[in-house]
């Protein structure tokens, strides 16, 4: 602001407080508008040092690559915009009024121009209205330093939905290249007066540094862009605008980016976008070329990682130079593509849609460079589970030239800069194009230390794709859902005249997978391999070829076919004459060799040929490929030492620790390598895998030996051991503590029929000399303590190996006693003077008593002890023993306990305690069970259970022999609210395995008896719980409403008492208790219905519809299922909308009927309806066990009719 000749700087705080809106043109000359309007303008500005805002420019990556003054803070004018409740549309510019039958438009700033009127789309390009705030910092120190931007734009948009149409597009992207492209150019006011004072020769506007003149930065959060295409045939009518119908294409989710656009003093311009997290969807109904809809619609997405998580995603740079044409670098890390070519083609032309408005022309040159590529193949269900490697990592580099002039054919190729991905040193792939004349250019393809693996898996997944692919693309590629603007140019094709293609090294390993497991069967090795093509009827070619053939007997490779040097290797063709030239290397000889186990395999590959080319035959691709292939060299440790064992496949690194703490003299402490030791507990098994390296290897190099280095709990590390080849190994391993021994380990490797090789490690014994004889002894351990251990050991001699000096046994140490407790409550065993709790279902391991005594055991509970000792001997035990413990409660009441009693490895002894008979209740209710004719009620039932408050089951026998072999249960004390109320019991039950239903009642004298319906299921112990039957006590009766009413139920004979109705709300349940035990029928009725339905049968399965009738005589419905779990008859009500109702009344006669279900008795006036002429109504039986007819009749006519 200019005051009195004097410059200043004002301090703005402006709030426009009216509808505000901004008009964008395509162009001066151009029609095509866009449009934003806003609900209001606020705007202010502060006046702060750089160093105040510095966090707001490093979080947006706003800084000074080329140089940076510290000795000056930058004054900057912060500037504040919020447009409020913005909106963006379409628009067009119109030079004659306003047409009144367009109901596709919206005029805006009516009468604001005289000759022109502007018109806009009726929605929006948001799903909402949002307020866009946008910070500016201009740099008020630009003269003196360059630390910050001339002008530097700041804003975000989060969690919005943008409709991007391709006509958008076009107009957005047009808006942006016609209007936002041009350079800034500086202030005539900012240009220091000293500059201007200077004579014009000489003069130069510039600066020695490169710096930012405008940095633009826009965060997207959460936004998600919704491109759409025209729908295909749709013609627009020329009397509208606007109103084009759109179909979806893609759909772009921006969960994290940011982009980024920056202009240097030199002309030079950078555009960025960067995203940590972005989803690329096809949103295509079906293909326009097949007609079916891609099943796999997310085309981009993060590589799932659950042990990292990556920074970044993918980053897109574009360096603009005046006068130069763009350079574009794409970066796509972390994240996996499906390579679908008509989507991938679609898309590529949506982003190529520009305005007609100027001609395009010019070429493309781009740079391709993969990095660490590995080739595989999987099932898209479930990737990680049917991953298959085919090939270890290599880099793939394409470098690409199409224009006019011929690129020299010794440029090398030029790759792209890694950005996060770190660079394989040695195995590479580099694919070069270069051009020569117009028309005809040359591939070269070097190759070096490429891996590969095929398999007969393989073969089929690379069949169905290819024959997949190979049909996709040619019934999609010829046709495009985006629209062509202006003329397209003719297409354009490249010969390719010469191929060259050059390795040092490639491997090919053939697998036999056809059975499941993956076995090498062939591996073929190419070096010093070149190609050249010159020509369709030239090739030219040279290579060193070697066979080895798998020796699956001795599980290692053997050479078949000796390196074999080839100079050259002509195939030439003129005319009808083909001439092949094979020229070797002269002191190179074709060596095979043809062993009989060669023969063998070849053999058995023969006799499975048939098989494996009828598979090929059969489309059951889905059914063999459904998880990945095992690979052909996986081991098994088992740890059969008894201590805890750890073992590592790092034997380089661990004899590198050794020589290192060898060479070690003086306190000088040498950094040892650090190796990862893989623990197995004892008795416990654990698979592992070599490194990939070892499975992976080139036939010039020898293969590596596979050796493990095994270490005991308690003793130093072995010397390693070869597991390649089966066999046993002893080694000797010296202690680590003093007061233990020299110990021998014995490691033993097998191979099992499928190639897996199993390692055991084991320990030696010398005490028994005959092989298979067992020794069992019980030991006596002192101890420091009070107490002391006894132990039983069983040590059992083993075939192996003959010779006398190398002894083999198993030795078990086990505790001497074994107490099982198999009762569903915690109790204490009291054995000598021994106190010992054991939890329920748990055993416990005594090892303070001496077995060799007669042991004196005693039992005891919460509630029950034992009323005499039990005496154990083992001597008297043999193959088993059964004993009876009589226990009693604090009333006196008896229970019978019993006892298993075994001998166990090394003469232990193994006591289990159990009960015939679990009462568990699940009714709800308390519930008192008794011996039929006993005196008292049955042991351990006390006050709790008088009202259900005991959570444990009840322990139950029949303890009294004189009285029968049943049961009867009556309800607990207390449970009627009203006193004086007597509880009766049941009639007698059997306990054996099945389904019963009891009914309980609880008299008055006065009062009306109440009924409980229980259900009794006895079901048969399993496993080590065979001796135990459990005796489930449920409700008779469930009612469940799983319907969108609450529900009244009733018995049909206590309907027209309001106090007998239960409501049931939505959702709900409750347990029915039946007092008519011979007619257990109940009514039903809907809370929007008025009357109830008929009554129907709770005891019976089956699923049928309810009919209950409205205050118009309207049938309603609601739809019962009744099934029968166990002991309990579980009634279901649900919506009958669902369920189509069982018949249906249609009227097509020109009179009103009036229809109802015959019946023998009177009936409800409410169950006589009228079906309306022409019309129809939904019915079901009012009376499901009544007549299946229907009555009609019509009105004033007096005539009657039946018919089924």
């Amino acid at each position: 602001m200019v005051l009195e000749g004097l410059r200043s700087k004002v301090a703005l705080d402006v709030d426009v407080k009216c509808p505000t809106t901004i008009v964008l043109p395509l162009n001066q000359c151009s029609d095509q508008l866009l449009v934003l309007e806003s609900d209001g303008v606020r705007l202010n500005n502060e006046f702060k040092p750089m160093s105040s805002v510095e966090d707001v420019f490093q979080k947006n990556c706003i800084d000074n690559d080329y140089g940076y003054d510290t000795s000056v803070d930058c004054l900057l004018d912060c500037l504040k915009v919020v447009l409020l409740e913005l909106r963006a549309y379409e628009g067009r510019r119109l030079a004659t009024p306003l047409k009144k039958d367009d109901k596709t438009i919206r005029a805006v700033s009516r009468g604001a121009f005289d000759s022109t009127e502007m018109v806009t789309s009726l929605e929006s390009v948001f799903n909402r209205r949002f307020d866009l705030s946008v910070d500016v910092f201009r740099n008020l120190d630009g003269v003196r330093s360059h630390n910050a931007p001339d002008l530097t734009v700041v804003t975000s948009i989060s969690k919005l939905m943008w409709r991007m149409t391709s006509d958008f597009y076009v107009l957005f992207r047009g808006v942006l290249e016609k209007n936002f492209g041009d350079s800034l150019i500086p202030i005539p006011e900012t240009i220091p007066i000293e500059i201007l004072q200077k004579p014009t020769t000489g003069c130069e506007v510039g600066s020695d540094s490169k710096y930012a003149t405008l940095s633009f930065r826009l965060l997207l959060d959460e936004v998600e862009l919704d491109c759409q295409v025209p729908l295909v045939g749709y013609q627009p009518s020329p009397q509208t605008l606007f109103g084009k119908p759109f179909t979806p294409f893609a759909v772009m989710q921006l969960q994290s980016a940011r982009v980024s656009f920056d202009v240097f003093i030199d002309g030079q311009s950078e555009l960025d976008l960067v995203c940590e997290s972005t989803h690329l969807l096809d949103t295509r109904k079906v293909q326009l070329g097949s007609g079916t809809k891609n099943l796999f619609n997310t085309i981009l997405q993060p590589r799932d990682s659950s042990t990292k998580k990556f920074p970044l995603m993918s980053e897109a740079h574009i360096m603009m130079r005046k006068d130069e044409v763009p350079v574009v670098t794409l970066v796509l890390m972390h994240s996996r593509v499906l390579l679908l070519y008509d989507w991938l083609n679609d898309a590529k032309n949506f982003i190529l849609l520009s305005t007609d408005f100027v001609p395009k022309c010019g070429g493309i040159s781009a740079n391709l460079e993969i990095q660490n590529m590995a080739i595989g193949w999987c099932c898209m269900q479930d990737e990680k589970r049917t991953l298959n490697q085919c090939s270890n990592e290599f880099s793939i580099a394409v470098s690409m030239a199409m224009n006019e002039a011929a690129t020299p054919a010794s440029e090398p190729p030029r790759g792209l800069p890694s950005l996060a991905v770190r660079r394989h040193s040695m195995e590479g792939c580099r694919f070069t194009v270069m051009m020569r004349g117009r028309i005809e250019c040359t591939v070269q393809v070097d190759i070096s230390g490429m891996i590969g693996r095929l398999s007969y898996k393989d073969m089929q997944v690379l069949r169905t794709t290819a024959e997949g692919y190979i049909k996709n693309f040619y019934e999609n590629s010829t046709k495009t859902m985006i629209p062509v603007i202006g003329t397209p140019p003719p297409p354009k094709s490249m010969e390719i005249g010469r191929v060259m293609l050059k390795t040092e090294r490639a491997d090919l390993w053939l697998l036999d997978d056809f059975q499941g497991s993956s076995i090498p069967l062939l591996r073929v090795s190419l070096s010093n391999l070149s190609m050249d093509r010159q020509s369709e009827d030239r090739l030219v070619s040279s290579f060193a070829l070697s066979a080895d053939y798998f020796n699956q007997r001795v599980f290692g490779w053997e050479p078949m076919i000796e390196k074999w040097s080839v100079l050259r290797f002509l195939v030439a063709k003129k005319d009808n004459t083909q001439n092949v030239d094979l020229v070797a290397e002269s002191r190179s000889t074709l060596d095979i060799n043809i062993t009989e186990q060669l023969m063998q395999q070849a053999m058995q590959f023969s006799s499975r040929w048939p098989a494996i080319r009828a598979s090929f035959e059969r489309d059951d691709f889905r059914n063999s490929f459904s998880r990945s292939r095992s690979d052909h060299l996986p081991y098994l440790f088992k740890n059969e030492t008894g201590c805890e064992v750890m073992f590592s496949t790092a034997v380089e690194d661990i004899q590198l620790a050794r020589k290192q703490q060898r060479k070690t003299t003086g306190p000088r402490v040498t950094r040892k390598a650090t190796v990862r030791w893989i623990t197995v507990p004892k008795d416990k098994e654990h698979t592992f895998e070599f490194p990939a390296r070892l499975l992976l290897y080139s036939h010039s190099e020898r293969e590596p030996p596979r050796q493990l280095i095994v270490k005991v709990n308690g003793w130093d590390e072995i010397s390693p051991v070869h597991v390649d080849a089966c066999g046993t190994y002893f080694r000797l391993v010296k202690p680590v503590k003093k007061n233990l021994q020299m110990a021998r380990v014995v490691i033993r490797v097998t191979m099992e029929k499928d190639g897996k090789k199993v390692v055991s490690a084991e320990i030696t014994w010398s005490n028994v000399r005959v092989a298979g004889e067992t020794l069992n002894r019980t030991e006596y351990l002192e101890s420091s303590k009070s107490y002391n251990y006894w132990i039983c050991t069983s040590v059992r001699r083993e075939q192996y190996p003959d010779h006398e000096g190398l002894p083999g046994h198993s030795i078990y140490v086990v505790a001497p006693l074994t107490v099982q407790n198999l009762l569903p409550i915690d109790v204490e065993i009291h054995i000598l003077d021994h106190v010992l709790p054991v939890a329920a279902g748990k055993q416990l391991l005594i090892t303070t008593v001496d077995i060799t005594k007669t042991l004196a055991i005693r039992v005891i509970t919460d509630r029950l002890r034992t009323v005499q000792e039990c005496y154990i001997s083992k001597s008297g035990i043999g193959e088993g023993q059964l004993v009876s413990l009589r226990l009693r409660d604090s009333n006196g009441r008896p229970l019978d306990m019993y006892g298993n009693v075994r001998l166990g490895v090394g003469g232990s002894i193994s006591l289990s305690l159990w009960v015939p008979y679990w009462i568990v209740n699940k009714s709800g209710i308390p519930l008192i069970l008794k011996q039929e004719a006993a005196d008292s009620e049955a042991a351990g039932q006390m006050a709790e259970h008088e009202q259900a408050k005991d959570r444990h089951p009840l322990m139950f026998s029949f303890a009294d022999d004189g009285c029968p072999k049943q049961c009867v249960v009556r309800v607990g004390h207390g449970l009627a609210k009203e006193p004086n109320y007597r509880p009766r019991y049941s009639h007698k039950f059997a306990l054996t395995p099945g389904v019963q239903a009891l009914k309980l009642s609880v008299v008055h004298e006065s009062l009306p008896t109440l009924y409980y319906n229980i259900g009794v299921e006895v079901r048969a112990g399993t496993g080590r719980y065979k001796d135990t039957q459990v005796v489930l006590l449920t409700s008779r009766y469930v009612i469940s409403n799983q319907s969108s009413f609450t529900l009244s139920v009733c018995h049909h004979d206590l309907i027209d008492r309001l106090s007998e109705h239960v409501h049931i709300a939505s959702q709900c349940s409750l347990v029915w208790n039946e007092n008519y035990e011979d007619c257990r029928q109940l009514c039903v009725r809907r809370s929007d219905v008025r009357h109830w339905s008929c009554p129907f049968r709770i005891d019976r399965i089956g699923s049928f519809h309810i009919t209950m009738r409205d205050a118009d005589e309207t049938p309603r419905f609601v739809r019962v299922e009744v099934i029968l779990n166990s002991a309990v008859f579980c009634v279901t009500f649900t919506d009958a909308e669902y369920y189509p109702p069982p018949i249906r009344i249609e009227n097509q006669s020109d009179v009103p009927v009036l229809y109802q279900q015959q019946s023998e008795g009177p009936i409800g006036q409410h169950l006589r309806t009228i079906c309306k002429a022409r019309s129809h109504i939904d019915y079901a039986w009012d009376d499901l066990y009544g007549s299946r007819r229907i009555v009609l009749q019509v009105m004033f006519v007096h005539s009657l009719y039946k018919f089924l």
